[in-house]
């Protein structure tokens, strides 16, 4: 197998954590990178070595485009799945997790042998994980991903894993030409004020309703139509909205199919095949081609599924970067407002920032809070995001007044310049502090127990530089606020 030098840095890395008694690692490396293809030849090194391999991941479509990966590579492999016929005397293994789990996992009985464990999109917190690992204990343990944390946006290490190697950065790629840069539009986002969060996430059936609520079909065809005429992904984050969409879509004349976890595995074969081959533009998901879909065709991105987790985001945008013949750019039709939340394509989110206590998530909102990380530019005239730089690369316009566009219930458009959203974004935040300060004052707390008090509060540390707050780093911050503000005494006693 002919690997790419970056494939082979990766996999020296987790042979020297392996090395240094870290038995159960994990291989970040953006999405389209080959981490398939490394898998193959970790089993084929084991295979040769007299070794067996154990490839577990959590998606049947995953586990067949493992066994289809082994198989190109004539590597004699079995499934372990649902209603497959096994090859049990293969000495490399491809199962999904909720098999072993329904019936290996309570006991052991019947669990593949294996030297070598691989786990395919690792990032996954489906059950069976930590019982799996603690019975393959004594085999050496590599998970692929391109998100290194769990569904909390913590970190997965210690809890599952011993260490993570990133030896493969995005941006470099990108520069390298083996993933496609991103052209990023924000032409409108939806205000989710009032949507419910359960489990540091939007509630989805809620997310649905604002969604259908605050988008018009219009809104959709005028962002995507001067990019019609190439093969596009669309993430909705319901069901019904998804199949509406996709009807609108035929009534168009834009060949369209929606797959969603009931699609059964030859009809999404077929409708995959289709888009494949052009016969269909669009396809239309829910939380289905998010993860482990490989179409370099696909060149368009509609993203209509707000999410407050970079993981999510980043594992949707990651599906449009892989190279296709006559490909020189992605596009992300960004509808959602993912792209003010979340670092941009084309960037390297330092997953290091997470920890098994702090989600990267919480992390990165602060910094942007506190300026750290500065938010991308928009082309108040066309719409298109750039990280930086004076002129529009897409329209060429210079800087001028930038505005959201931002759809209220039935539809509605209302623009808003950023400045003008930025001083009320930093109104609220006085408010918040401010009520955060007087609680503390009315306790006896030390103002840093204020900030913890604001964090547990409002689910986010108050940025630096309000009124009433001590600079990064002063003294004053172990001390009671009343002894710093004296006047907030008055304020306690009311």
């Amino acid at each position: 197998m002919n690997l790419r030098d970056y494939q082979n840095e990766s996999i020296l890395a987790v042979h020297d954590a392996w090395r240094a008694g870290k038995r159960r690692v994990i291989l970040c490396a953006p999405t389209g990178s080959g981490k398939r293809i490394v898998a193959v030849w970790w089993a084929a090194r084991a295979l040769g070595q007299g070794k067996r391999t154990l490839v577990v991941t959590d998606r049947r479509q995953l586990v067949f485009q493992m066994a289809e990966e082994l198989r190109i590579n004539d590597l004699d492999h079995g499934i372990v799945m649902g209603e497959v016929s096994p090859n049990q005397e293969a000495d490399v293994q491809v199962a999904s997790i909720q098999t072993l789990r329904s019936r290996h996992l309570a006991d052991g009985h019947g669990l593949p042998e294996a030297d070598l464990l691989i786990v395919d999109e690792a990032h996954k917190d489906s059950n069976g994980y930590a019982a799996l690992f603690e019975l393959m204990s004594h085999a050496l343990t590599v998970g692929l991903t391109a998100t290194p944390v769990g569904p909390s946006g913590t970190s997965l290490v210690p809890k599952l894993y011993d260490a993570i190697v990133e030896t493969t950065k995005n941006s470099e790629l990108i520069q390298r030409g083996f993933l496609l840069p991103t052209t990023c539009l924000a032409p409108s986002e939806p205000v989710l004020d009032k949507v419910p969060k359960t489990g540091g996430e939007w509630q989805q059936r809620a997310l649905m309703a604002r969604m259908i609520e605050t988008t018009t079909w219009p809104d959709i065809w005028k962002a995507w139509e001067p990019h019609a005429d190439k093969q596009t992904l669309v993430f909705v984050p319901g069901v019904d909205y998804a199949r509406g969409l996709c009807n609108e879509f035929n009534e168009r004349g834009h060949r369209a199919a929606l797959i969603v976890a009931k699609t059964g595995r030859d009809e999404r074969e077929d409708i995959l095949a289709r888009f494949g081959s052009r016969d269909l533009r669009v396809l239309v998901s829910v939380d289905v081609l998010k993860e482990g879909f490989d179409s370099p065709i696909a060149e368009v991105g509609i993203d209509l599924q707000p999410t407050l987790q970079l993981r999510t985001a980043w594992q949707k945008w990651g599906r449009l970067k892989r190279p296709f013949d006559g490909q020189d750019n992605a596009t992300l039709i960004d509808l959602a407002g993912n792209i003010w939340r979340h670092p941009h394509p084309d960037e390297d989110p330092d997953w290091s920032l997470a920890t098994a206590d702090v989600s990267i998530d919480k992390v990165l909102r602060q910094r942007k809070a506190d300026r750290v990380d500065p938010e991308p530019i928009m082309c108040g005239s066309c719409g298109t995001i750039r990280l930086k730089g004076p002129k529009c690369p897409a329209c060429g316009a210079g800087a001028m007044a930038k505005t959201k566009r931002l759809r209220f219930g039935e539809g509605k458009v209302k623009e808003i310049p950023i400045k003008a959203k930025k001083k009320k974004q930093k109104d609220v935040a006085q408010r918040q502090w401010d009520s955060a300060l007087f609680a503390g004052a009315a306790s006896g707390w030390s103002l840093k127990r204020c900030q913890s008090y604001h964090n547990y509060k409002f689910g986010t540390w108050p940025p630096y530089g309000l009124r009433n707050m001590p600079s990064n780093g002063s003294v004053q911050w172990s001390r009671k606020v009343t002894d710093v503000y004296p006047w907030t005494r008055r304020k306690a006693k009311r």
